[in-house]
């Protein structure tokens, strides 16, 4: 295996090993401060907002895939400064969303920027972008069987470590070299969003990810306070369940490393969108009948489905669907529609769930939209074999 390589999957796990002391336990850390579902899904809504508007600010200023790496080392630096500053400041509500704000215009690009380069190096090197991307998960299984302890214990600790990880995620992209753009001169060519535009299979994909993958991730915003206010869950017992969902994600990716080639996309569709619906049902369900929490994590487990399946194709179909030179531009684009549904879903949940009684509301939503995904889905292609192999 090249340095390079091992440089790579290293910055991944510790990026994510960062994200899991500070992100999985945000809304966690806003209800132990005092504030109710509708403050929670308000401050929650500004990440996805703030992406709307500035991912694609990020992308016009990348001249090309390696200037992707000076934003990345930068916004890390930020990004780590933002999240100590969130639990020193108190419950000041307007000093939290400035503090989430500026949590948004720096950390969330850094994914689409870092997934940029990391599938560029992926095909250039001829090597699979998801046996870099696996570190991440990994990191988070990993880490999240104590974050949340400390977490329990000490927010304030937790979001350092968090932050402390972010800066050396920063250091290590430093120490890996840019990427050599004469291999495919392509790459240094700026985007042309024409020629986006008109592409009809790229937009359909844009909505199968939308109604899957953010669908997950927006209803499950509210999982943590679910399981609080249902459950009884704290810091502590949400991490060994998340460290039990992200195992079971590393082995999803372990097996399509393996045998995804000879699936055709379609049944990843189906399967993905089976699983939420299956996830979603039972946790409405258990509003109108007593589940057994043994049921609800055995369900919970669901949620590496869509996760291990989108880290296994999805990078990889941009690439396929689009010109090398509007990867970036691709991703961003995908990312600002998904905050858009994002936003406006997450702000109304806040509201919906402030009564406890309304979850099933919720869940059921979140159900009926991942059906959706059907209306979408490239039939003709995606029941092709290979049709997720980067070539």
């Amino acid at each position: 295996m090249k340095l390079e390589t091992i440089k790579y999957q290293l910055a991944i796990f510790i990026r994510y090993a960062g994200d899991a002391f500070i992100y999985p336990f945000l809304a966690l850390y806003f209800s132990h401060i005092g504030l109710d579902n509708s403050q929670i899904g308000l401050i929650m809504m500004i990440l996805p907002l703030v992406a709307i508007f500035i991912n694609p600010i990020w992308s016009t200023l990348s001249k090309n895939i390696n200037s992707n790496r000076h934003f990345v080392r930068i916004l890390s630096i930020i990004e780590a400064i933002a999240a100590v500053l969130l639990v020193h400041i108190g419950t000041n509500i307007w000093l939290i969303v400035l503090i989430v704000f500026i949590i948004g215009v720096v950390g969330q690009p850094i994914y689409i920027l870092l997934d940029s380069i990391l599938v560029t190096y992926a095909r250039l090197e001829n090597y699979e972008y998801s046996k870099i991307r696996l570190f991440g998960s990994f990191a988070y299984m990993v880490t999240v069987l104590f974050s949340g302890m400390i977490a329990a214990y000490s927010y304030k600790l937790a979001f350092i470590i968090g932050a402390s990880l972010f800066t050396l995620t920063s250091l290590l992209i430093t120490w890996i070299k840019p990427l050599d753009l004469d291999k495919d001169m392509l790459l240094e060519q700026k985007a042309q969003p024409k020629l986006l535009m008109k592409n009809k299979k790229y937009w359909a994909y844009v909505m199968v990810v939308t109604l899957t993958l953010s669908t997950m991730f927006v209803f499950d915003t509210y999982l943590p306070v679910f399981l609080k206010d249902l459950y009884g869950f704290g810091e502590a017992e949400y991490g060994y369940l998340m460290a039990g969902f992200m195992a079971f994600e590393l082995v999803i990716l372990l097996i399509l490393s393996r045998v995804g080639k000879k699936i055709p996309n379609f049944y990843l569709y189906l399967v993905m969108i089976l699983s939420l619906v299956i996830r979603f049902g039972i946790y409405a369900l258990s509003q109108y009948t007593s589940i057994p929490i043994e049921v609800i994590v055995a369900v919970t487990m669901l949620r590496s489905i869509p996760i291990s399946f989108s880290i296994y194709m999805m990078m990889v179909m941009i690439t396929k669907l689009v010109a090398p030179f509007n990867v970036t531009f691709a991703t961003t684009v995908m990312s600002s529609i998904r905050s858009i549904y994002t936003t406006i879903l997450v702000l109304f949940g806040g509201y919906l769930t402030k009564d406890i009684n309304n979850y099933k509301y919720w869940f059921l939503l979140g159900a009926g939209l991942a059906i959706l995904t059907f209306a979408f889905i490239d039939y003709k292609n995606s029941m092709k074999v290979n049709e997720n192999v980067l070539k």
